[in-house]
């Protein structure tokens, strides 16, 4: 988690980042403990602060929920309060060390100079300007690192000047604020890709819809010219007499026109299959059944793509005999196309 956070205190062009409020009526806000001790305890001239913890005040730092150091001039560490424990393996280790090595260690020697200076910088203006400092920096117990606030008090105690460093572990809050701005992130960049898809997706219905409607008017113009070209075959078909029956691929009739009808008195509910219809009409007529059955077999190859015409003596509308002249070519959708020519007629 703090791999994707920066090591060093809050900054705004290039310094930490004072949290607190201030009154500019007060000159100083240093806190004077002398009033607690007796004044033999300074008549040496000097306090030591090893002893801090036997005296009221360092039992009113250990009943401190949250962790408290005292830091001297020298920015070294002289007390630390029971709450340190939390963060520390063992507190009295605290002792005598410099607070910057509380600071965790970039790989950058250079960084890790300035995030030290930083620390002292801000030591050195709690002591100037014996105001409260606040910032938030992530320091390191034990090699793990939390992010605090950090809460900094000048004390007084006998002649010299210490700090009171109050530590506030902002982890748990820091890591659920980094966590919800990863995902309000992710969200973002999801909604933006989402949006982008959209667009494209949009681009492309828009495309094939002006595809589909191009298609849609030349279909159009297809069905037009189809029923044109139906419209004259019918014509040419009634001018000459002819009758047209197409076949399917099965032997059924599928479609007749009106010539034929009239030909051979037949509509297309009540006719046979091909080979049944030429039998009927045409084979014990003039012994031309060996004729038919020839020709029946040339239309119903799927090799035979030519136009195979048959001179047949039928039966005609009323039983009539007529000389017809048939031809059958095969269609590209395997259909047969068969037409019907009257050569002669005859009565009975």
């Amino acid at each position: 988690m703090f791999d994707t956070i920066q090591n060093e205190f809050a900054e705004t062009e290039g310094h930490p980042v004072s949290l607190g409020s201030v009154s500019a009526d007060l000159a100083t806000q240093t806190i004077d403990l002398n009033s607690l001790f007796t004044p033999d305890v300074f008549s040496t001239g000097s306090f030591d602060l090893r002893s801090i913890e036997s005296t009221s005040f360092g039992m009113l730092l250990d009943s401190l929920p949250i962790a408290a150091l005292v830091i001297d001039q020298l920015n070294y560490i002289v007390f630390s309060n029971q709450a340190c424990g939390k963060l520390y393996s063992s507190r009295e280790r605290l002792k005598g060390r410099p607070f910057t090595d509380l600071l965790p260690a970039p790989r950058d020697a250079e960084r890790a100079q300035a995030l030290a200076d930083k620390a002292i910088m801000l030591l050195e203006r709690a002591f100037s300007t014996r105001k409260p400092q606040v910032a938030e920096a992530i320091l390191e117990f034990d090699d793990r690192r939390i992010w605090c606030r950090l809460h900094l008090r000048t004390v007084r105690i006998g002649p010299s000047r210490n700090a009171l460093l109050m530590i506030e572990d902002l982890t748990s809050e820091k890591t659920q604020q980094r966590l919800i701005e990863r995902e309000q992130a992710n969200l973002r960049r999801e909604v933006t890709e989402l949006a982008q898809r959209s667009a494209r997706l949009s681009s492309k219905l828009g495309e094939a819809r002006n595809k589909l409607e191009e298609s849609a008017g030349q279909i159009g113009a297809v069905h037009a010219a189809l029923r044109t070209a139906r419209e004259k075959l019918e014509w040419m078909a009634h001018a000459n007499g002819l009758g047209m029956a197409t076949v399917g691929p099965d032997g059924s009739f599928e479609e007749i026109n009106a010539e034929f009808e009239h030909m051979f008195g037949h509509n297309l509910e009540s006719l046979p299959a091909v080979h049944r219809f030429f039998k009927e009409m045409a084979s014990d007529l003039d012994g031309g059944d060996q004729e038919t059955s020839c020709w029946l077999a040339a239309i119903d190859s799927d090799d035979n793509d030519k136009c195979n015409s048959l001179t047949v003596l039928m039966r005609g509308k009323g039983g009539a005999r007529t000389t017809i002249e048939v031809r059958a070519v095969r269609l590209d959708n395997g259909d047969r196309l068969i037409t019907f020519k009257q050569v002669s007629r005859e009565c009975d």
